[in-house]
């Protein structure tokens, strides 16, 4: 079985015939049998997709970080009073900072 790659159908002509699978797949054996199929696949490289790399790595970064963020504000509203007390002044990525250089001070948390 060889399998073709077709482009999209034209959207004018799915709104008039309607939208389904079987529909769909019969256009696409259409487009295969008259000769129009033929479709290069998109290479994965140059701009576009360097591009599109450095964006879902944002995107995980910035998802990572509000998680730190939500666990941080969790731990500090079940934190004894005092403790919620002395960082309750910090916010964000303060929070993050002053937890981090507590922890590598050894400073035990109270």
């Amino acid at each position: 079985m060889t399998v073709i790659e077709v482009m999209r159908t034209n959207g004018q002509h799915r709104r008039l015939k309607g939208k389904s699978d079987p529909l769909d797949a019969e256009q696409a054996a259409l487009t295969v049998a008259a000769g129009r199929a033929p479709v290069a696949p998109k290479q994965r490289t140059g701009r576009a997709e360097s591009l599109r790399i450095l964006l879902t790595e944002r995107t995980d970064a910035t998802m990572a970080r509000t998680a730190v963020l939500n666990q941080v504000h969790a731990l500090l509203i079940t934190a004894p009073g005092a403790v919620r007390a002395h960082y309750r002044r910090y916010h964000g990525s303060q929070l993050v900072v002053v937890g981090h250089e507590v922890l590598a001070a050894g400073v035990p948390m109270r």
